[in-house]
């Protein structure tokens, strides 16, 4: 298992956050499970993600199939910051 934590800007959090829950079945079918999702208290559009992954494959997989549902949750990719973790 891997664990990746994510920090990013979105344009709309209620809008990120409402993609993110609809598009969890995705991550369920891919064992994708998340342990954290929220945003910064003092900056509502700075948001924080921590997810486990099966394998780097399957999450760059996840990502490629996913890339139209991350552009309308409003994730600025510029902003993506991603640590990979290990067991």
């Amino acid at each position: 298992m891997i664990v990746m934590m994510f920090e990013f800007k979105v344009h709309d959090w209620e809008e990120w956050k409402k993609e993110f829950i609809a598009n969890r079945p995705k991550r369920d079918a891919q064992s994708i499970k998340t342990f954290y999702f929220g945003r910064e208290k003092n900056n509502i559009n700075n948001c924080h993600l921590s997810l486990s992954v099966p394998s780097l494959e399957v999450f760059e997989k996840h990502l490629e199939q996913n890339q139209d549902h991350i552009r309308r949750a409003g994730v600025i990719p510029e902003s993506v910051k991603i640590t990979i973790l290990e067991e």
